[in-house]
């Protein structure tokens, strides 16, 4: 099993999704479609049989509902009743910290120690100074989380260009990114109606809707870069 805590970065919207990823889910269902080959083969019928081949739906059905487990999501305005220019970097720095500890101490219950774990951070373009402070200040949080924790720090903390997510889609057509590119006027609002689209379908076919409750619907695609860029990096780069 794969864990990947993912970061949108901003300030005054910095979204977070802790998803875990069945990275093995085709070996496990050739697996299932193995046993049952070989009681087929062993010359039993009728409802011995048939009991063996619901009992292996059954598991590959479990293992397609687990395949994609969203395990905790938020998003968090650090300067609330504030505006940017209202503040400074150290202001902002503290409330990160304050914020990230806490964010630590409530994921730690969803992650298994023995289990693997990447952080995503969502790249900066070169303007965006200060978003690019906090992306840069969880890369520092994190390689010290990874290092206390025993983890390896190279290879689990992953800095992913924000046009990755823009790569794929949830279900039909009707949720692509062309889709929405030929229906808005810029790219920054086809980006964020992608996202906020692919989210509450996801969260749909997850049976996870309840866990948008808390999310002010303002922040729906900042959330939703947050999971679509996990999908999208596991899907690329771990062959989900």
């Amino acid at each position: 099993m794969l864990n990947v805590l993912s970061f949108d970065v901003a300030n005054k919207s910095l979204a977070v999704a802790l998803i875990r990823f069945d990275t093995k889910k085709y070996e496990r269902i050739e697996h299932a479609l193995g046993e049952f080959r070989a009681i087929k083969t062993s010359g039993v019928t009728g409802a011995v049989l048939l009991r063996a081949f619901v009992d292996m739906l059954d598991r590959i059905l479990h293992i397609y509902d687990n395949a994609i487990d969203i395990k905790y999501v938020a998003v968090k305005d650090l300067i609330p009743g504030k505006k940017l220019s209202d503040t400074d970097i150290l202001a902002r720095t503290a409330a990160l910290n304050e914020y990230l500890i806490q964010l630590d101490t409530a994921v730690a219950p969803f992650v298994d120690p023995a289990e693997e774990l990447k952080v995503l951070i969502e790249y900066q373009m070169g303007p965006n100074e200060k978003s690019r402070a906090v992306s840069s200040q969880l890369l520092y949080h994190y390689t010290n989380v990874l290092f206390v924790a025993g983890r390896p720090v190279d290879g689990n903390i992953i800095l992913v260009g924000p046009s990755l997510k823009n790569t794929i889609y949830i279900g039909a057509d009707d949720a692509s990114y062309v889709n929405f590119l030929n229906n808005r006027r810029t790219n920054y609002a086809a980006n964020k109606a992608h996202s906020r689209f692919n989210l509450v379908r996801l969260f749909g076919i997850v049976g996870k809707s309840d866990m948008l409750r808390d999310i002010a619907k303002k922040n729906y695609d900042d959330l939703g870069d947050a999971v679509m860029m996990a999908v999208a990096w596991v899907v690329k780069w771990q062959g989900l």
